[in-house]
């Protein structure tokens, strides 16, 4: 072999710490012929300087030998044996050093571990050092937040009052819940009162049971203490403490919370008696069934005229609402247009294309819209004919004729008879918008109709617009406002039902005991 493979060549680089012009002598070495250091210098282009320091680091390391040839100094590669020997060494060495590397970390390692294990301890001195000791509390809970809390003033006498409720108000902010137990006296009944106001459930024990003269919470992993006369607070990072400490508050609270029951349970007994017999009485006296009837007819009464004012003002808001419609769209309306539409002929003109979509612009930008007309007045009172209708147009015509489809087609001239007694249309011919006061219920059905007047520049009324909705769309509506007051009334029954309930569970013991005072006399 006489080049150096690039693998051991960079080993030799990176790894054993051989310079470039080592690597570059050896390279030239490796034919097996001795060279001075001139003759080196001449094929690698180095000068013999730099070559006489790389020189002496190789024979350092026994990877060279030196030999004296007719008085002058060449170098060659030592004997494999003596290369070898000297990789061995290398490679061991390193060994050794990256041995030594992870011991060394093995041990930071295991100081490292034991500094946590450790418990971390944290104080806080002055005002400032308890404001910030209260917002790491908050920082170190989760979802919540165990307190202990000695009752010593009232909370709008607290020196530090503005802290803690500044405390309260970033607590719930952050819907952390607070447990607290305090003791039990007029501080801590008046501490207690506003619970429901600040999230959070307050037990109150005997000074007795929980002796302590100090603020103590308890949070995640860590204990904090608080001394507001010193003006100090301390933390304390110690998992399992913090464990056993939140044990011992569940313990606490719910021994309090027993002994507080306890003289509840015969009151509870003569409850129920009561109100299994105020029940009997309700659903076994003729007093509690006619009370109970009462109930239902009020609240059906109630619910019944409830349905009906929201129908009639609902009635009054869709009439409104149409009457809106025409009065904005009749100006749209050509009278030139209008005029040249006589007979059913006149569908296919371009006039009547124009009016025709028109009418269903109108209807499909307004929602519940059933149908939308024009007609104009007769001779006769009570004759209206049709100029157009948003559902007829000459394509549906010649369908009709073709069997193609079954349509009602209502051509221009067909007549409309208006004598219905409740259109208020048959009294005179409207010169402006108006509404039908109800439903007019004719061959095309029930509908509640409004229209405008289309006149001609000279402000004489020669067609009308009509905008038709349909009953059950408005009875739809009024059934969907009008179920709150169903509910309303029904929650009223139950009202009803409970006062009567309330009085009869305490009027049959009074009648039972009457009834009994009564035998004993006779």
């Amino acid at each position: 072999m006489n080049s150096l493979p690039s693998s051991i060549e960079k080993y030799l680089t990176e790894e054993a710490g051989f310079s470039s012009t080592e690597v570059l002598a050896l390279r030239h070495l490796l034919h097996g012929e001795a060279m001075t250091l001139r003759e080196l210098a001449t094929k690698t282009g180095k000068s013999t300087g730099v070559l006489d320091q790389a020189m002496k680091k190789l024979l350092t390391r026994k990877i060279l030998r030196r030999e004296m040839v007719n008085d002058t100094p060449k170098f060659a590669l030592a004997s494999p044996e003596d290369i070898r020997l000297w990789m061995k060494k290398d490679i061991q060495e390193k060994q050794k050093i990256l041995r030594r590397k992870e011991q060394d970390f093995e041990s930071f390692v295991r100081s490292i571990e034991q500094d946590i294990a450790r418990p971390q301890i944290e104080y806080f001195e002055g005002e400032e050092g308890l404001k910030k000791a209260y917002g790491k509390l908050l920082d170190l809970s989760d979802k919540e937040l165990f307190l202990y809390l000695p009752m010593l003033c009232k909370e709008e006498e607290d020196p530090l009052g503005e802290c803690r409720a500044q405390f309260a108000r970033e607590r719930k902010r952050r819907k952390i819940f607070l447990r607290v137990v305090g003791h039990e006296c007029p501080l801590g009944k008046r501490y207690q009162s506003r619970d429901q106001f600040e999230f959070r459930k307050t037990v109150l024990v005997p000074q007795s049971a929980c002796p302590l003269s100090f603020e103590k919470a308890i949070a995640g992993d860590s204990i904090a203490c608080f001394n507001h006369e010193q003006k100090r607070a301390c933390f304390i990072h110690y998992p399992e403490l913090a464990e056993a400490e939140r044990e011992m508050f569940e313990v606490t609270a719910k021994r309090q919370k027993g002994a507080d029951e306890c003289p509840l349970e015969e009151e509870n007994t003569l409850t129920n008696s009561s109100v299994h017999s105020g029940v009997k009485w309700l659903f076994r006296s003729k007093k509690g069934l006619v009370g109970l009837a009462v109930c239902a007819v009020i609240a059906g009464v109630i619910a019944q005229s409830l349905h009906l004012y929201m129908y009639r003002t609902l009635k009054q808001q869709v009439g409104e609402r149409l009457l809106s419609i025409v009065a904005t769209a009749a100006p749209e309306l050509s009278e030139n247009d209008i005029q040249k539409i006589h007979f059913a002929r006149d569908m296919g003109t371009a006039e009547y294309s124009r009016i025709f979509e028109k009418l269903n612009q109108i209807r499909d930008q307004n929602e519940n819209i059933r149908y939308v007309y024009v007609l104009r007045p007769t001779d006769q009172e009570t004759l209206w004919q049709f100029v157009a209708d948003a559902d007829s147009s000459w394509e549906l015509v010649a369908m009709q004729e073709e069997g193609m489809a079954e349509v009602d087609v209502v051509a221009p001239g067909t007549f409309y008879d208006i004598s219905y007694p409740e259109s208020l249309l048959k009294y005179a011919i409207p010169n402006e918008p108006f509404a039908e006061d109800d439903f007019v219920t004719d061959e095309w059905g029930t509908n509640l109709a409004a229209y405008a007047p289309i006149q001609n520049e000279g402000g004489d009324t020669i067609a009308i617009l009509g905008v038709d909705m349909d009953v059950t769309d408005v009875l739809h509506l009024t059934n969907k406002k009008s179920s709150i007051w169903r509910w309303f009334s029904l929650f009223f029954v139950l009202f009803l039902g409970f006062m009567i309930f309330q009085f009869s569970s305490q009027e049959e013991p009074r009648l039972r005991n009457q009834s009994d005072a009564t035998k004993l006399v006779k």
